[in-house]
């Protein structure tokens, strides 16, 4: 989408809000349009993301191109898969000496294994819908009323 949340004179606290309310005001037409085209069969699913303001549509090509000459559509991208280059095989560790005794490729080309490894008093901000709140090992780690 083309509307951009102005983060410049908002409270940390009040970030979530503006970019929660700057993607349902930009996307509102969109998403009417959107959900018409699910009910003739053009679009198969879609969902909304409020934090980088955007909206994933799959459908009829013709249909994504209609889309994109829209007004209010800064571009259009394909949704693909990335595979990576490095394949490992990660066995679940049993306790924190496996843990911190082997650092997979990904961490290390961060440096994260250069952080404290206490895990106390420590946040970790995930900037994805894709977080399943059910998995059992988040159970007790996530923020009430979290995202």
């Amino acid at each position: 989408m083309k509307a951009e949340a102005d983060l410049t004179k908002v409270k940390p606290e009040d970030v979530v809000d503006t970019l929660r309310d700057t993607s349902e005001k930009s996307q509102e037409s969109l998403i009417s349009f959107v959900e018409r085209k699910v009910k003739d069969g053009d679009i198969s699913e879609y969902n909304s993301f409020f934090i980088i303001n955007s909206i994933y549509i799959k459908g009829r090509a013709e249909l994504i191109e209609k889309i994109a000459r829209r007004s209010d559509v800064e571009s259009i991208r394909l949704n693909h898969t990335i595979v990576s280059d490095k394949e490992e095989i990660v066995k679940r560790k049993s306790s924190l000496s496996e843990v911190t005794s082997y650092v997979p490729w990904n961490l290390e080309s961060i440096q994260a294994d250069r952080v404290t490894k206490t895990g106390k008093n420590i946040v970790v901000g995930i900037i994805d819908s894709g977080v399943n709140a059910n998995h059992p090992e988040l159970q007790n780690a996530l923020i009430p009323e979290g995202f």
